[in-house]
């Protein structure tokens, strides 16, 4: 028995059709980059407010004699997201430190894009280790997801204990204290 083929109506049928999904798809894409640029922001203030809670309750669970610094720029504070406004914050224990910031990414033909980035030093010179700390917003279908990274490697704990788990990091002085497992380990 012959195959059936594919008639001019269906194929122009198929390609009107995926004509549609593309554009549906770039409709989906733009709605959620401006859904991500307006969550992100509220995600660096949420993200400031667990660092700050820890480190109070670290510093107040006992009479610790080096306690954990925390300080906020005062953008922070207000919550201003004036552009140009200089959001960051940062958590020290002599000799470990890190300094989170919000960042804007122009991008040419497209909005701006936000993303929360880090660094800090853990351990006393010569044998400290430096590290950089990278959170981005990434629209999946009609979800937001965040990926964390530490210098390129992927953290596998979720972003609403990242506070905590940063408080713990500068107590310690153990990189490890982010994930859940290593990717040494």
């Amino acid at each position: 028995m012959a195959e059936k083929h594919t008639t001019l109506e269906e194929l122009a049928r198929a390609e009107a059709t995926a004509l549609k999904q593309r554009e549906q798809a770039k409709l989906d894409y733009i709605a959620g980059q401006e859904r991500l640029c307006a969550e992100m922001p509220e995600r660096f203030f949420a993200l400031a407010k667990q660092i700050r809670e820890g480190t109070r309750r670290f510093n107040g669970a006992a009479d610790i004699q080096r306690p954990v610094q925390y300080q906020e720029s005062p953008a922070v504070t207000i919550r201003l997201l004036e552009p140009g406004a200089e959001l960051h914050v940062s958590i020290a224990r002599t000799p470990n430190e890190c300094t989170l910031a919000l960042r804007t990414m122009t991008r040419t033909g497209g909005s701006d894009s936000f993303l929360i980035e880090g660094f800090g030093t853990l351990g006393v010179p010569p044998t400290h280790e430096r590290f950089s700390l990278r959170v981005d917003g990434i629209v999946r279908g009609r979800e937001i997801a965040y990926r964390t990274t530490i210098d390129g490697q992927k953290v596998d704990s979720e972003i609403d204990e990242l506070g905590d788990r940063l408080v713990m990091m500068i107590v310690t002085g153990q990189l490890a204290r982010l994930w859940n497992t290593p990717p040494w380990a």
